[in-house]
Parts: structure tokens; sequence; C-alpha cells
């Protein structure tokens, strides 16, 4: 199973997935900058509802999709999947495997738009103290709110085609 992450991660290497993984961060760091907010002790709660709302309800499950489709392009092309299936690999493995390396990159998405929100809160001038508890629920539920998602997207990859209208 270590193997078949590696080869994963290999696939990964020279891609612009990762350049994905700072997309939302930063379009949630310009919705943050372009707020007004008040300095008072929820300053950085309130900045941080500012800059969910475009990175959590919109971009994160969209991005959910994105790196999900792409974990799976290369088994799409030239038919790998049926390659992929014909070695001593079980099916549980591959989406396992799958599962991780997108999880993964949620969970790299989700820590660099804490870093942003803590740069933007700086910017911003905020010097409550930070909310680390509520931070961090949020940025972890986040992440696991979206793994119901990743699970229909990796258990049903080519659910899309399936259920084209011609």
């Amino acid at each position: 199973m270590i193997r078949l992450f590696q080869i994963e991660l290999l696939k990964l290497r020279k891609s612009f997935i990762w350049w994905l993984t700072l997309v939302s961060p930063l379009l949630a760091a310009i919705t943050g900058i372009l707020s007004s907010i008040e300095h008072n002790e929820f300053s950085w709660l309130i900045l941080m509802a500012y800059m969910f709302v475009a990175h959590s309800l919109l971009f994160l499950p969209l991005l959910t999709g994105v790196f999900a489709a792409f974990i799976c392009r290369f088994e799409h092309i030239g038919d790998g999947w049926k390659q992929l299936l014909a070695l001593p690999v079980g099916k549980s493995q591959v989406y396992i495997i799958k599962f991780m390396i997108v999880a993964l990159l949620l969970a790299v998405t989700q820590g660099l738009f804490l870093s942003v929100l803590l740069v933007v809160g700086f910017m911003q001038g905020l010097t409550e103290p930070i909310p680390w508890n509520s931070l961090l629920l949020s940025i972890i539920g986040g992440w696991v709110a979206c793994l119901p998602l990743l699970h229909c997207k990796c258990l049903y990859p080519s659910l899309g085609q399936v259920l084209q209208l011609h």
C-alpha cells in the first residue's frame, strides 16, 4: 500500500495540481483584505467568517471535485483502469490510496487557508488573542465535511459519463 501511495505522489510531482491548492486561500485572502473589520474581541472570528464564505461554501467543494478528477485522470486516459486493476492490487487499495491523496491535497489547502487567514488578520491590524480552538475546529471541520463528497467522487469516478443524457 505504501508503494501505491508513492506511485500516486510520483504522478503528481511535476503536475500543476499543487498550484491549485493556492487558488481558494488566495481568493479568500482578497475577500479578507477588502473587508472592513471593527476591532473587538471577536475580530478574528468575524474575519474568519468573511473569508470562509468564499472558501468553504464555493471553492472547497469545487476543489474536491477537481482534485478527485485530476487524480483519476491518468487512469481514464487510454483505459488505464483496466491496466491498473489487472495488476495484483485490490480495488479497495486503489480507492483508499486515491482517497488519501485527495484528502492530503485538501488538508494542504486548509493549512494554506489558515496561514492566509493569519496573514490577513495581521495585515488588518488585529491585536486580539487568536482563538485557536475556533480556528482549528473550523479548519478541521471543513476538511471533514469534504470527505463524503470525496468518497462519492472516488467511488464513482465516471458517474458523470454514466448519467449523461445523449
